[in-house]
């Protein structure tokens, strides 16, 4: 009879989140993920099979629990403009304490994209696509309230906002001063009430 799993699938997940966000894809060994889930290299790769395997398995699990907490505003179903700058604060928030040099293992991801296996380019792909649809749902229910919608590109504001967003992360991943975080966030503040005017 074979023995009980010792450990959480969802566990090992969470553990390799932290490392890979750390190290990357590339600078993370199979000794440095076994050593950190506390289990053997063969109850590794029993579980996921390979390295690779483990990566695409942790950012998928990284988009269904942090990014999803973390876009929760300008994805619920009241989004709109205040959720717009609720996310932005968020990023704030994290970049001066949990994720000030670590930032966003997707967007750090999307970085090593070239360098890394074909089947990470989806993953990719519909991280940036949610963000910008998560924009573009909070911007519609805007303007549906304001009936302001012809004033406003929503596509090219989601643009905007994307990039800005994907930008700050990569600034937390470089740990730029926490004040040029404020001073986008100030910005982006601005820019959303001056919609409204």
């Amino acid at each position: 009879m074979g023995r009980n799993k010792e450990y959480k699938r969802e566990q090992l997940l969470a553990s390799a989140i932290k490392i890979f966000r750390k190290n990357g894809f590339h600078a993370t060994s199979t000794d440095s993920l076994a050593d950190e889930f506390g289990i053997n290299k063969k109850s590794l790769f029993a579980e996921f099979g390979s390295k690779l395997n483990l990566f695409t398995n942790t950012l998928e699990y990284y988009e269904q629990t942090f990014l999803s907490e973390m876009l929760k505003p300008i994805e619920e179903k009241d989004a709109s403009t205040e959720g717009i700058k609720t996310l932005f604060n968020r990023m704030v928030e994290f970049g001066q304490k949990d994720l000030c040099g670590l930032g966003c293992l997707l967007c750090n991801t999307s970085a090593q994209r070239g360098s890394l296996d074909a089947c990470i380019g989806p993953l990719i792909d519909n991280y940036y696509e949610r963000i910008q649809s998560g924009f573009q749902y909070a911007l519609k229910n805007f303007t549906k309230s304001k009936k302001s919608e012809s004033r406003i590109n929503i596509q090219m504001v989601s643009n905007f906002l994307t990039t800005t967003l994907i930008g700050m992360a990569t600034s937390i991943r470089a740990e730029a001063p926490i004040q040029q975080l404020r001073g986008t966030c100030k910005f982006i503040e601005s820019y959303i009430d001056s919609l409204s005017t």
